[in-house]
């Protein structure tokens, strides 16, 4: 309603619809489109209404519900007598001359229907059991709520539906004794007030589109109107064009044009007459040859003057061909082509006894051609018009912006050497057929502007008609949508560009909308489950599922759809029935207001890599278990070495064969380490869980470890610690990870320095810190640190040496222990590594 205000405001704004926003709800146009909606609805109501009451009949029947057989009559009744009303103003009510008498038959149909469910609060609800009144309850709230797209074109037949139907219903609940029943009258008040407003609310906007109905159809005529001045005007401007072309033959005047040469190009019938001539005569022949040696030196100068550039204007006495005088007003006007170079000049004569008829017609031709001109400027849009032949016959200023080119260079030019260039002759052939089948046309074509770019334009074109009913030619309107269209094609473009690209990524693509519908899949996926992707837009993806795996894979999917990205493998067969291990990644699809739309699915095929990752464990495996026997047995032999059964050995011999010792002992920690991993990655790792006091095993490991730190000059303190710490772990487990962690620190810390050893209380369970004073990690390695194989730099590992896999090991035994593990480090101040295990 503000909106339509606003534009009744406009000034420019015509009176008719004006008119249109200014209706009352009493106008009976208003009145009458009003119950033109509301019959529109009748029939579909009546027999919903009737529906309605025999599934309430079936119902309450089957409850025992007494005299309900009376009511069923009653309401078929009354359905009946509505129908009637339908039928009658179907029949009559087009030619009806008072709209309000019928909204009052429908404000009386509508208190009927309304009437008799309100019955059902009165007679059957109070004596009902609890289902029945739920059912009573239920049926009344809908079908007033369902009422509203009925009788919502007018608040009052509403009311009169709606309050006959809930306030019996709401009056009965009150004379209930429960206090829920109460509390539920209350709410039934509640609810007639808000479909009451909600019914006003569609009124008023059924009210403005009525309005905005009435504004259309007034300014449908209005342009009717304007559409018919204008073809009325370009017709007149047409007709002009040739009496102006006949009157330059016809009128008594003299005209000729002479080029920069003298040679006459251009002649009427009247200025050969003043030779005795024909046109083919003289058109071509220099000026002296036509005028004759005297009569030309007598005229030299102003034609010297007039191909300089100069305006003449002036009078002459000439003898015609019979010998009579003529008193002529001559004017030469300098003629320059497009490029502004003068080429010749035009001579006109016209005798003085026709002066003032002529100058009159010729004044008046001219105000008139301006003025219909300008108002086609007024529009914007590209508007000429040209012959059956193609030739431009008028161009204004909205066709020398879109296209290029001006009305000079247009203007008797054929359209097929401007704007139409880029057109082969078959097409430019069925142009000018449409052109001279004189009907009307509205469609987008291609053109060239001036300087060659490729135009897109939305035509409209009209014939143009001689008073009696001659084609002479064709008025064209024209809109450039270049910027449209490109806008559509690049789109489009993009879209194949798109798909091709997807279609051909070695993955498996598809989009999922909120419904679980798919709405995008690419080739690999629908070959993946052996159908097109034609079939598969559109179904739900659940069904290609069995029981047993949509669990799972939904489950996820319901993570997506609530905002979070989601990255699980699972095994699915091909549609050949082969195995296959994937990657899958559900990403989200949010719209501008941040809610899930969507979801996004990635499907890679590992199962090559996961072939190859079994192949390379088990080599590892098979490997390291046939290292570790050789090895054993030849770390004994050494040890029996060096312990004398052999004898007594030379010094320079016994440093070899410690040196032999150590490296054994190295292979066989690095293979002991490699048997970890590999059982760790096949879960075959042995994890017995039992109580333990964290405390002492900190205790215990320091101890074991105290050599290995003392050989490097290391001291190992334990210089925070706890009374007792329960936990239950894998005792030999947690050693392993604290020989790890101290051997670490030992390896980084300088000769002389203290490697510190803290247990702590941390949130609901413990924490064990290693600190060494180092030379810490640095930023490069921190995000690969418990990775395998991993260390902190090439110098840092020729010079403390080790494999790589212990911090990885650690890793797993802690998470299987159900602890994490984590590290703090500043470069070049040391580093601290601790893990958390939940207290027992």
């Amino acid at each position: 309603t503000s909106s339509a205000a606003a534009d009744v405001s406009d000034p420019l704004l015509p009176p008719a619809v004006k008119d249109v926003f200014a209706l009352s709800d009493h106008d009976p146009r208003f009145v009458a489109e009003q119950v033109r909606l509301l019959f529109n609805n009748s029939l579909v109501a009546i027999a919903t209404t009737a529906a309605i009451a025999v599934v309430i009949y079936s119902f309450l029947a089957s409850a025992s519900m007494p005299m309900i057989e009376v009511w069923l009559a009653w309401s078929l009744l009354v359905s009946l007598w509505r129908g009637g009303v339908v039928w009658q103003y179907r029949r009559i009510g087009a030619a009806e001359s008072d709209p309000a008498s019928w909204r009052a038959k429908l404000q009386l149909g509508a208190f009927a229907a309304g009437a008799t469910l309100g019955l059902l609060g009165v007679f059957f609800f109070p004596a009902a059991p609890p289902t029945i009144k739920i059912f009573i309850v239920m049926v009344l709230a809908g079908s007033g709520a369902g009422a509203v797209g009925v009788f919502g074109a007018s608040t009052r037949v509403y009311a009169a539906y709606v309050l006959p139907t809930m306030l019996p219903l709401v009056i009965t609940m009150f004379m209930q004794e429960e206090r829920t029943y109460h509390v539920m009258a209350w709410m039934g008040i509640f609810y007639v007030l808000v479909c009451l407003l909600f019914a006003r609310n569609i009124g008023g906007a059924l009210k403005g589109a009525i309005q905005i109905k009435f504004a259309h159809e007034a300014t449908l005529a209005l342009l009717r109107d304007e559409v018919r001045m204008r073809e009325q005007m370009s017709a007149e401007l047409v007709e002009r064009e040739t009496h102006m072309r006949t009157l330059v033959d016809n009128v008594p005047a003299y005209i000729a044009h002479y080029n920069g040469d003298e040679i006459l190009t251009y002649t009427n019938h009247a200025y050969t007459s003043l030779f005795g001539k024909e046109p083919d005569d003289i058109v071509g022949r220099s000026a002296r040859e036509i005028l004759g040696a005297a009569r030309y030196d007598a005229q030299a100068d102003e034609a010297r003057r007039a191909l300089a550039g100069e305006s003449q204007r002036y009078q002459k006495r000439l003898s015609g061909p019979d010998g009579a005088a003529l008193l002529l007003d001559i004017s030469r006007a300098p003629y320059r082509d497009a490029n502004g170079v003068l080429d010749g000049y035009y001579l006109f004569a016209v005798d003085r006894t026709e002066e003032t008829r002529l100058s009159d017609a010729l004044r008046s031709s001219e105000t008139q051609g301006q003025m219909l001109l300008r108002s086609l400027e007024l529009t914007g849009e590209a508007i000429f018009s040209k012959a059956l032949d193609g030739m431009i016959t008028s161009w204004n200023r909205g066709a020398e912006l879109i296209y290029g080119f001006t009305a000079d260079e247009s203007i008797g030019r054929y359209q097929h050497d401007l704007y139409m260039a880029n057109l082969s002759d078959e097409e430019y052939e069925r142009v000018l057929q449409r052109i001279n089948s004189g009907e009307p046309s509205a469609f987008e074509a291609r053109r060239q502007r001036k300087d060659g770019r490729e135009l897109h334009v939305l035509v409209s074109t009209s014939p143009i008609f001689e008073q009696d009913g001659t084609l002479i030619g064709e008025i064209t309107i024209a809109r450039d949508i270049t910027e449209m269209k490109l806008g559509q094609l690049a789109l489009a473009k993009a879209e194949r560009e798109l798909r091709v690209l997807i279609d051909n990524t070695p993955a498996l693509i598809c989009y999922i909308d909120r419904d679980l519908h798919f709405r995008m899949v690419n080739k690999a996926y629908a070959e993946h489950y052996g159908k097109s992707a034609t079939d598969m837009i559109g179904r739900n993806f659940r069904d290609l599922f069995v029981p047993s795996e949509l669990t799972r894979v939904e489950h996820y999917f319901q993570q997506a759809l609530q905002g979070t990205p989601v990255r699980y493998e699972r095994t699915s067969n091909d549609a050949g029935g082969v195995a296959r291990d994937l990657v899958v990644r559900y990403v989200p699809n949010f719209d501008g207001s941040g809610n899930v739309i969507g979801v996004f699915v990635l499907l890679t095929d590992v199962s090559e890599l996961k072939k190859l990752d079994r192949m390379k464990s088990e080599f590892v495996s098979t490997v390291s278990h046939e290292l570790r026997t050789p090895l054993t047995s030849i770390r004994g032999s050494l040890g029996l070495l060096a312990g004398g059964v052999a004898g007594d050995l030379p010094e320079e011999a016994l440093g070899l064969l410690g040196i032999a010792q150590k490296n054994c002992e190295r292979l066989i920690n690095l293979i002991n380490d490699i048997l970890d991993i590999e059982k760790i990655e096949s879960g075959d790792m042995a994890v017995e869980l039992a109580r333990a006091d964290l405390m002492k095993l900190v205790e215990e490991a320091v101890k074991q470890n105290i050599g290995y730190a003392a050989e490097r000059e290391v001291r190992l303190a334990i210089v925070e610690g706890l009374a007792e710490a329960p936990v239950k772990v894998d005792a030999a487990r947690i050693a392993q990870v604290m020989a790890n962690l101290l051997s670490n620190a030992a390896k980084y810390t300088p000769a002389h320095g203290t490697v510190e050893v803290m247990v702590r209380r941390h949130q609901a369970g413990f924490r064990v810190l290693v600190k060494d004073s180092g030379p810490g990690i640095s930023p490069a390695f921190r995000a690969r640190i418990f990775q395998r194989f991993s260390q902190n730099d090439s110098s840092d590992t020729r010079r403390v040496g080790g494999t790589g896999l212990g911090l990885a090991i650690s890793k797993s035994i802690i998470e299987r222990c159900g602890g994490s593990i984590g590290f703090e480090s500043t470069p070049g101040n040391g580093a601290t590594f601790f893990f958390d295990l939940p207290a027992t």
